[in-house]
């Protein structure tokens, strides 16, 4: 039955049609899902003022809380290769050996306090090839960052497995940048000195008092550090200033060649 002019009709298909509204009718229904809008026998200018939908009773609740963004961190590796940096106790620069007077090797070495003057003058030695590597690193999605190698003893004192000439012992310490071997402890004359380049990787030694050589048939015999007593670390620094460290034993690269 048409009311004011407008009859609406269900029909089988599930439509709605609504017949006899004018240009300034408004129509609002619900329903849970909406298809199709149909606008058929239209005389003249018909503008639908617009299409709205309204939702009632909203609601809202904070929940940034409950979004998480993770960081990535990075990941540090460090690995040995096959150089080694062998200094020769004779005196003078030795061919066999990693022998070298260069100034700026010295230079590494000018802040060791309380040296052995038994090794004169004192014995400097860099291989030029990096004796680790940090292959394996990565920044992780942070790019950026930094890569930077440095010494480390595996316990502050440990035994370097060396001895002087005369049979004392050689410990190792940190200090500063350097790892010291200490004849006799912290308070003792330093025998030798390791150093490493933080970027490269690449690994000098100074040394200040000869050492004993066990091997009496070889007079060229060859001694080094006990392996896990020294240590290369290599710390990776993502872009946000995340960290991660890695480290190797060393000792067995340093080696001190009879004199």
């Amino acid at each position: 039955t048409p009311v004011n002019g407008i009859t609406v009709d269900f029909l089988a298909s599930g439509e709605v049609e609504l017949r006899g509204l004018q240009d300034d009718y408004k129509v609002e229904y619900d329903a849970a899902s909406h298809e199709r809008l149909k606008v058929t026998g239209v005389q003249g200018k018909f503008d639908i003022g617009g299409i709205g939908v309204e939702t009632a009773g909203t609601q809202s609740a904070f929940v940034g809380q409950q979004i998480v963004i993770e960081d990535d961190g990075p990941t540090a590796a460090i690995v040995q290769g096959a150089p080694v940096v062998a200094h020769d106790e004779t005196a003078g620069v030795q061919a066999d050996a990693n022998d070298t007077t260069a100034a700026g090797v010295v230079a590494l070495f000018a802040g060791v306090a309380n040296v052995s003057t038994d090794l004169s003058p004192t014995g400097y030695a860099q291989n030029a090839s990096p004796v680790v590597s940090s292959t394996g690193s990565s920044f992780g999605t942070d790019l950026g960052g930094t890569t930077a190698f440095s010494l480390a003893v595996s316990a502050a004192g440990v035994d370097s497995g060396l001895d002087t000439t005369n049979g004392t012992s050689i410990f190792l310490f940190k200090e500063g940048s350097l790892v010291v071997g200490r004849i006799g402890g912290a308070a003792g004359q330093a025998a030798f000195a390791v150093a490493i380049n933080s970027t490269t990787g690449v690994v000098s030694v100074a040394q200040y008092a000869s050492l004993f050589h066990p091997n009496a048939t070889n007079p060229d015999d060859t001694v080094s550090i006990t392996d896990s007593a020294l240590q290369a670390v290599v710390t990776v620094t993502d872009g946000d200033g995340d960290a991660a460290t890695a480290s190797t034993g060393i000792g067995d690269a340093v080696q001190f060649q009879d004199d």
